[in-house]
């Protein structure tokens, strides 16, 4: 009988050993159930890769890098650490329930790697995706009856609002900044379209503080209320009371005070993984991600961890996160010989020296020729064509300045004729030509005055001729005239 009851205490205790073994498993699969929205932890089941509509990324690095959490980048159950960002995910049974809205900041990414930025997001379950909205600014406060505000699982950098007569899974949606919401939202409050200005009441002014987003009284012994303290930790972080400080979301991004982000660092993802030394080591690679237990490597290569506490991957195939195809190099390309140029004609640089654009087209050939820079023929060719071109030009601007010469030249010479023609009138004849027998007088004149024994003087003659010309000239002996002009007779010397 004893051994009986021995046995049958052995096997109550089995049971119920085995029913918290149980319950044991219940809970831990509850816990590794839970939702998280955003998450770093991806967990990728059936067909699930980064570009399924019901993931959106903080930034593209962290679509990249779900994309390459293995070689193929996705396999059933295959799970990863998410080391330079966090995802969104709209599901049935993790991430983000349905319904819930999201606002896409700046960075945010989809499927493809395409930004979502501005865009307000709300998650259907039915299929598991995150449909997309457009938004417009926000009409005035009075105009807005029938607008819901929502909220959004990101915080989000916009005050948005959904008409409640639209459905539930869609809609037409407003947004405006925070600046202005609280500018609305202040009892004293009055937004003109760009700033907030404060209304003065009871004979108290205010001024509108843009760091506390409120109105303020000034110069006045009015008290204001304290604000309760809040902390500005951004869309990625929260505040931990106890450290007193933000925390990101992802314990190994480290947050940045000056604009409210968090990121990668390395002695932060090391510090999350103490004292585990293979997930300290895996912080430190580009080409692995930490599963929560082990690190593994791209292109199913094995993780090594070294004495210093630094790990490598070794073994496998490297598989670059974007292969970029590259051509195959030409092999032993024949060297081409270098190009001669012709002999240039040297007369040019003579004839053309007065025309400087020719001159300097010339020599810079010259040099190019000289410092291989002219590489063929055509090259050549094309260079003395050019010069040809500057020839024309400089024997155009020639000829037009020799033909300018010799118009001024006839002008002057048929001026000086016009006015020896309007002032010698005794050297034409009645009818306006040239008196031909003028010439024959002045030799007839010569000859009498060179045998007259200058009885007529030289000055005389020239006197009358410039007066009245030779029709005046006659001949007179002992004062008394005995032949006009045109009469003939002769003249002795005695």
């Amino acid at each position: 009988v004893g051994v009986g009851i021995a046995d049958l205490m052995e096997g109550i205790m089995k049971k119920v050993l085995m029913f918290l073994c149980c319950l044991c498993a219940l809970v831990v699969t509850d816990s590794m159930a839970a939702r998280t929205c955003p998450g770093s932890h991806v967990n990728l089941q059936g067909t699930q890769n980064g570009n399924d509509d019901e993931f959106v990324f903080t930034n593209s690095r962290a679509y990249q890098e779900v994309r390459d959490c293995n070689e193929k980048g996705a396999t059933n159950g295959y799970e990863c650490d998410m080391k330079y960002g966090q995802l969104y995910e709209c599901d049935k049974e993790s991430g983000c329930t349905n319904g819930q809205y999201l606002f896409g900041n700046n960075g945010y990414v989809t499927k493809g790697g395409i930004s979502v930025a501005n865009k307000i997001l709300q998650c259907s379950t039915s299929p598991d995706e995150w449909i997309q909205y457009s938004y417009t600014e926000c009409p005035e406060k009075s105009l807005m009856n029938g607008y819901v505000k929502i909220s959004f699982v990101n915080g989000g950098s916009r005050i948005c609002y959904r008409r409640n007569n639209a459905g539930y899974s869609g809609g037409t949606f407003c947004c405006m900044s925070p600046e202005r919401s609280a500018c609305e939202n202040d009892p004293y409050g009055i937004w003109n379209g760009q700033t907030c200005q404060c209304a003065n009441v009871d004979g108290v002014q205010r001024e509108w503080n843009s760091q506390k987003k409120k109105c303020e009284p000034i110069n006045s012994s009015v008290t204001p209320t304290p604000d309760p303290i809040t902390h500005d930790c951004g869309n990625d972080a929260t505040w931990s009371a106890n450290e007193g400080k933000c925390k990101c979301n992802n314990p190994t991004h480290k947050f940045n005070e000056n604009n409210k982000t968090c990121a990668f660092d390395l002695k932060t993802c090391q510090e999350s993984r103490q004292p585990n030394k293979e997930g300290m080591a895996c912080c430190a690679l580009d080409d692995a991600v930490w599963s929560g237990s082990k690190c593994i490597c791209n292109g199913g290569r094995s993780f090594k961890l070294r004495g210093d506490g630094t790990g490598y991957c070794s073994g496998g195939r490297v598989t670059p996160p974007t292969p970029i195809p590259t051509p195959n190099p030409t092999p032993n390309p024949t060297p081409v010989p270098d190009y001669n140029c012709p002999t240039i004609d040297a007369t040019w640089m003579i004839t053309y020296k007065d025309c400087p654009d020719v001159v300097t087209a010339i020599n810079q050939l010259h040099m190019d020729c000289d410092a291989k820079i002219v590489k063929d023929s055509s090259m050549f060719d094309s260079r003395l064509s050019d010069i040809k071109n500057k020839i024309k030009e400089c024997d155009a601007q020639h000829s037009a300045a020799a033909s300018q010469t010799i118009t001024t030249l006839i002008g002057n010479i048929n001026g000086e004729l016009n006015g020896w023609k309007d002032s010698l009138t005794v050297w034409k004849n009645k009818e306006g030509k040239f008196n031909t027998a003028r010439l024959a007088s002045d030799s007839i004149a010569g000859v009498v005055l060179g045998t007259a024994g200058g009885l007529i003087t030289s000055s005389v003659v020239k006197k009358s001729q410039l007066k009245s010309g030779f029709e005046d000239i006659n001949c007179v002996i002992g004062g008394q005239k005995v032949a006009d002009w045109h009469d003939e007779f002769r003249v002795g010397i005695q």
